[in-house]
């Protein structure tokens, strides 16, 4: 029993699926890194918001907060709570600036 996130194909846009009633429900989002990003945000397991209404609503809050990541190159546009780097791309680019001197 699992809430997973199923992705289309043609433009990868994704939404959450029910493993146990194999029913579709909840937002479209942009992508499954931003479904996943979601899932984690949630306090309560998606299949818990008995009313879809106050799972969208949910998902216009955290949509509303989240940024999309600016990292190098454009960014990779993985949701981001804080700043503008998502964990992956502030790890590359710390490894691309290099540790300041005398941090050896």
């Amino acid at each position: 029993m699992a809430c997973r996130i199923m992705v289309d194909r043609n433009d990868g846009r994704a939404c959450f699926t029910c493993t146990v009633t194999d029913v579709a429900f909840g937002p479209i989002m942009e992508s499954s890194a931003w479904a996943t990003a979601f899932a984690e945000w949630l306090p309560l397991d998606p299949r818990s918001y008995a009313n879809v209404n106050d799972l969208i609503d949910r998902w216009a809050e955290f949509h509303n907060k989240a940024h999309p990541c600016k990292g190098m190159s454009g960014g990779c546009g993985t949701p981001t709570m804080n700043a503008t780097l998502c964990d992956d791309c502030e790890v590359a680019a710390l490894a691309t600036i290099g540790a300041p001197d005398g941090a050896d």
